[in-house]
């Protein structure tokens, strides 16, 4: 990075107020302003702001935003690691609270260009799960990575496995909140899971910021493909289908199993697209922050990028050969509510059963118990009448059987 070519600009803040701690969002219908969620710890007030851009100086609060320059106050700011302001244009986007905060409620906050709020929605039920807290993991009070792309904002924190697509613009067309999550992507696909090994302290939990990957932004292409920056070994970055499903994780040439903090996406048809990442281990790498004071010496990754195209799909485009050997795969989504699908594949053609277990061993239900062709099969359990918890779930067929766990929540 060329330090000749940074513009940079100072933040009058009034007197008791600072600055959240990720993310200002430049104005998209004029650059010469930008949005900054601005909080006050004496007051345990936060609210958005808006400044003029002034190069080399100090930015021009604007007063005329908001009630004298202020948004509607969110709930009370409980400190921690918060996200920022985004914008697309249309709204302003923001949730009051962040990782390691302990205390609900957490809401997402939809401002209007003016800083009148429009409306909030609950995520507490997603980013503070009770059962996680339970099996030994911590409480979070919300997202600490916020970012848009195509009006849909993607949530993360790196102490958690979540990652969540949210719709404002769906929600505030039905009013109705289930509207607003799209997808949110937990433990059971392996990509940016916490505590799925076998050797796991707390197996599966997912609020655990003891345990990699630590995933601190989460961002997405124009096809709403999201990948976020990996540290768990010598990997770059996992990946998201648009629907939420990870697709797994991947490495850039010459990858190292360094700190990575950061990663974006250009993907605006200019002749700069690709994939922007932090150099951070590229120094002394022995500590996470050393980057942050050595950013213009050590640069920033480039990879050339445009956006990923094709269909995902569960269908068959072409003729398939049969497999070669029988193989059951982790149900999916796991964890679940009400339903999940069940995948496995046969060798050979037989009678198959597909049984369900509780904790203590016993059959609950049989969902399939039936002569099969060879080949692929999925099938459906809709557990709505049973319980919250831990479930097994055995695929018998011939001489084979596998079983593996899965996890209702309600």
């Amino acid at each position: 990075m060329d330090s000749l070519l940074l513009e940079t600009t100072t933040i009058p803040f009034a007197e008791g107020w600072g600055r959240s701690t990720f993310n200002p969002a430049i104005d998209e219908n004029d650059f010469n302003y930008f949005f900054v969620k601005s909080v006050n710890r004496g007051t345990i007030t936060a609210c958005v702001t808006k400044y003029k851009w002034v190069p080399g100086g100090e930015s021009e609060f604007q007063s005329d935003f908001g009630d004298g320059g202020y948004s509607e106050a969110m709930h009370n700011y409980a400190g921690g690691s918060s996200p920022g302001v985004q914008t697309d244009g249309t709204y302003l986007y923001t949730v009051d609270r962040g990782a390691y905060n302990t205390e609900p409620p957490t809401d997402f906050y939809i401002f209007d260009l003016d800083g009148s709020m429009i409306s909030s929605v609950d995520l507490q039920k997603w980013w503070s799960p009770p059962e996680d807290r339970e099996a030994g993991g911590q409480a979070s009070g919300g997202p600490n990575g916020l970012w848009e792309r195509n009006s849909k904002l993607f949530l993360n924190c790196h102490c958690s496995c979540i990652k969540q697509m949210v719709d404002p613009l769906r929600f505030l067309d039905s009013g109705d909140a289930e509207d607003f999550f799209v997808w949110t992507n937990l433990n059971g696909d392996y990509v940016f899971d916490h505590n799925w090994e076998d050797t796991a302290a707390l197996p599966w939990v997912c609020m655990d910021y003891n345990v990699g990957p630590f995933v601190y932004n989460l961002d997405a292409d124009d096809k709403l493909f999201s990948q976020g920056p990996c540290y768990s070994g010598a990997v770059s970055f996992g990946l998201l289908a648009p629907d939420g499903t990870g697709l797994g994780y991947f490495a850039f040439a010459g990858e190292t199993a360094g700190w990575k903090k950061e990663s974006y996406f250009l993907d605006s048809d200019t002749p700069f697209d690709g994939i922007y990442c932090d150099n951070e281990h590229a120094g002394s790498g022995s500590a996470m922050w050393e980057w942050e004071a050595n950013e213009f010496t050590q640069g920033i990754y480039f990879i050339g990028h445009d956006s990923i195209t094709g269909v995902i799909t569960s269908g068959v485009g072409v003729a398939e050969e049969a497999p070669t050997a029988f193989s059951v795969a982790q149900n999916s989504p796991n964890p679940f509510n009400p339903a999940t699908t069940i995948n496995f594949n046969l060798a050979e053609a037989g009678n198959v059963a597909v049984e369900i277990y509780n904790v203590a061993g016993q059959k609950v239900d049989t969902i399939a118990d039936g002569f099969m062709n060879a080949g692929s099969h999925s099938i459906v359990w809709n557990a709505s009448d049973f319980s919250a918890g831990v479930y097994f779930y055995t695929v018998k067929s011939g001489g084979f059987s596998k079983t593996m766990k899965m996890t209702l929540l309600k």
